[in-house]
């Protein structure tokens, strides 16, 4: 092997060793990224699930005239305002994350056509708005779990109270009476003297 030769393959390794180091270099950036990441939101995120639980859990307090308002405060979460590297979670997960508050959102209007249909107050509003943050927060709980797979971050211990089970719980109850109460109006509706004409 002439010097020409061997100079161009030493080029060419050199090269090549360079690529590879900085390839390496920018993995473990990007793994830190993530890593710094999951600790930043998990905690977010595992807020908003506890808020969500709660105000699943509000039965309401009444006011003067006998009414039931929501003693517990609408979640939020904020995104936006965390600074992380976005841009190093996996695309679904990210756009999951990002869409909670607008899936919140979604809700509260929800939530205000209820209210609006709901006088004299007859505790429908509660009811859906028990049912919405359940979901909303079981929802960003199965976020959350994805989230801290990710990371390889244990879920935080649960002591006595745990959020997921309470907004399970409610969930299922809301659900199962609901189911009665459709049940209960299709007899009504079928024994009823207009269904037979």
């Amino acid at each position: 092997m002439d010097s020409g030769t061997a100079g161009l393959i030493g080029v060419v390794v050199g090269a090549g060793l360079t690529t590879l180091v900085k390839l390496v270099e920018h993995l473990i950036l990007r793994k830190r990224a993530t890593h710094y990441l999951v600790a930043r939101v998990a905690p977010q995120l595992q807020r908003f699930v506890v808020a969500c639980a709660k105000a699943a859990s509000d039965y309401g307090e009444e006011d003067a005239d006998g009414d039931a308002h929501a003693a517990t405060a609408r979640p939020e979460f904020s995104p936006a305002s965390l600074d992380v590297e976005w841009k190093t979670l996996p695309p679904r997960l990210m756009y999951a994350i990002w869409n909670l508050p607008n899936r919140a959102e979604f809700g509260e209007g929800y939530l205000d056509a209820v209210a609006e249909n709901d006088f004299p107050s007859d505790g429908s509003y509660l009811l859906e708005r028990r049912l919405t943050y359940a979901n909303l927060g079981l929802e960003a709980n199965d976020i959350l779990m994805q989230l801290l797979s990710l990371g390889k971050l244990p879920a935080a211990p649960i002591d006595r109270w745990d959020p997921v089970d309470v907004m399970t719980r409610e969930r299922d109850k809301i659900n199962e009476q609901n189911a009665k109460w459709q049940s209960e109006q299709a007899q009504w509706v079928a024994q009823s003297p207009l269904s037979a004409a």
